[in-house]
């Protein structure tokens, strides 16, 4: 999956006070049985992580980079690695002014937010839709009618 022109990565932990971020000029992300496990993030590469221990956030991590590699497990991130010119520090939560919080561009969109891999790639959900086989016609059961002879009222029990 490739992200092009100032891409955002977002997820939150915790509250939700608080939005791990990653920025670049494109961003292309490496599946493995149907999984994100590799992000890679390229040019003027820049991440804000938030640490997060015994139920409280505690630090800041801004990192900035020509590249950064991510690599995730249980669809979360477990290693962060500059790659190129790297730079970064760490700011304690209390001393983070709110300009400090968010990386430039930074806008949260919840009701924009994909829900599926098929809302991504509109391709994934016409393949499903061919591959499926077309439903059945919904048809009215049987109507099961006994004979009636002429010499017989029909309403009559």
């Amino acid at each position: 999956m490739d992200l092009i022109r100032s891409s955002f990565v977002v997820n939150t932990q915790g509250d939700s006070t608080y939005f791990n971020q990653v920025s670049g000029k494109k961003i292309r992300g490496i599946f493995r049985n149907n999984k994100l496990s590799t992000l890679f993030v390229d040019g003027n590469a820049e991440s804000l992580y938030y640490t997060y221990e015994n139920n409280q956030f505690t630090n800041m991590n801004h990192s900035l980079s020509s590249r950064i590699r991510i690599n995730l497990k249980n669809n979360k991130p477990s290693e962060i690695v500059l790659l190129s010119k790297p730079d970064a520090f760490i700011t304690p939560i209390a001393r983070l002014k709110d300009d400090d919080k968010y990386l430039k561009g930074f806008i949260w969109k919840p009701k924009d937010r994909p829900v599926s891999k098929e809302s991504i790639i509109p391709g994934l959900a016409r393949k499903a839709k061919k591959a499926a086989p077309p439903p059945k016609p919904k048809t009215a059961p049987p109507v099961i009618a006994k004979p009636v002879l002429a010499n017989q009222n029909p309403l009559k029990k």
